[in-house]
């Protein structure tokens, strides 16, 4: 604007508009500037072939490489569901209830587990000894079968009962140590009383019926130490032997009453009365939980022996072992001289596991606690530990 009033004076107002005109477009005109924001250019136009992605193929995924006996049961019980033979075969047997079925997560082997699997998983179940290695079948196939659950509630073995009369052996166990149980818990649930029954099919028939507190065995000969450990950890009391009536029950379970009672277990036995087995009662519809409970309620009990226990005391350097029958003391901190205080560290060993603590034998409310503390682990009875101490 200044510049505009200075020029105007110099021409003494003798200006025409076109020569304002003319010299403000000189002195006005902007300067032009170098843009430094450089426009985007186009992308080029990208061409796809027909029948091509323009992304990159999603890889296909691994096969899995493991398969557990878990994943192989509940294959099984998913064939169980729809395979109409195996279902038959459980109905004959009188086993009608399909929440036993579902509870004991009991399933049926048809061949078709291998066609599921990948091959390392195939390899897998070989070594599981699910699949046989000469021929790649299936061990179980046309079998029925029932998992032995441990206490975390997994699959680490298996049952098989064939559905054929014609296959032998008609029971088959998965190769290996027998292990887990078949409704295990009962053990530690019925504490006061536990039946013992001769197979898995017979336990379930009593299940069916309504007794709970049962167990199956491995057969005849197939209640074992570590079993029994089991039962004087959970403190069991007393043990009902329900074998098959036949001599081969009878036989097996002479030799279980002794050594359940040599074990410190009050013992019962019953027998099936009018058939060979309880499975062949429920199938003939003369199974009764009223009826079972009766003849346990007259059976004679033997009661545990209770005989002169041999007892040998040691010495090894500053340890002094104490042997009671099947316990084993070892006491630390001995004074040859005791005034007001008998105070030591004693460690009680058994079969079924071994307990430390300090005790002082000179006190009931000490002795008291050392014995309640050692029957928890060893299932030894409290009042018998109590009376060693003495």
């Amino acid at each position: 604007f200044a510049e505009a009033v200075s020029f105007l004076k110099s021409q003494n107002g003798q200006v025409s508009r076109n020569t304002v005109q003319s010299k403000f477009e000189k002195t006005s005109k902007p300067q032009e500037k170098s843009d430094p924001v450089q426009p985007i250019a186009k992308p080029e136009k990208i061409t796809v072939e027909p029948g091509k992605n323009k992304e990159e193929p999603t890889p296909t995924p691994s096969p899995p490489s493991s398969v557990s006996l878990d994943d192989i049961m509940n294959h099984w019980a998913g064939v169980l569901e729809t395979n109409t033979k195996a279902q038959g075969y459980l109905e004959s047997r009188g086993l009608t209830d399909r929440r036993i079925w579902n509870r004991f997560r009991i399933g049926y082997s048809d061949g078709s587990l291998t066609a599921k699997l990948s091959e390392t998983q195939i390899e897998t179940a070989k070594d599981q000894g699910i699949i046989t290695k000469t021929t790649a079948k299936e061990t179980f196939a046309g079998f029925i079968i029932v998992p032995l659950i441990d206490e975390h509630d997994q699959v680490v073995s298996l049952y098989g009962r064939s559905i054929a009369g014609t296959t032998e052996p008609a029971h088959r166990y998965l190769a290996g140590k027998r292990r887990g149980w078949v409704n295990g818990k009962a053990v530690s649930v019925y504490p006061d009383q536990l039946i013992v029954c001769e197979s898995i099919i017979d336990a379930l028939s009593l299940i069916q019926e309504g007794i709970e507190n049962v167990i199956p065995a491995y057969g005849t000969g197939g209640v074992s130490d570590e079993m029994i450990v089991h039962f004087a950890q959970q403190r069991v009391k007393e043990v009902v032997i329900a074998f098959d009536d036949d001599q081969a029950g009878r036989t097996a379970t002479e030799k279980l009453t002794g050594r359940l009672t040599a074990a410190g277990f009050g013992v019962r036995n019953i027998v099936p009365e009018g058939g060979k087995d309880w499975n062949e009662l429920l199938v003939a519809g003369a199974l009764s939980a009223d009826g079972i409970k009766n003849q346990i309620q007259v059976a004679e009990l033997c009661e545990p022996e209770r005989g002169l226990e041999t007892i040998s005391i040691t010495q090894e350097g500053v340890k002094h072992l104490i042997t009671i029958a099947e316990r084993q003391y070892t006491a630390l901190g001995v004074k040859q001289l005791f005034s007001s205080s008998l105070r030591i560290n004693l460690r009680l060993e058994t079969p079924a596991g071994r307990y430390l603590d300090n005790v002082d034998l000179y006190s009931a409310r000490s002795r008291s606690g050392f014995a309640a503390g050692a029957a928890g682990v060893t299932g030894i009875d409290a009042k018998r530990i109590e009376k060693d101490l003495l």
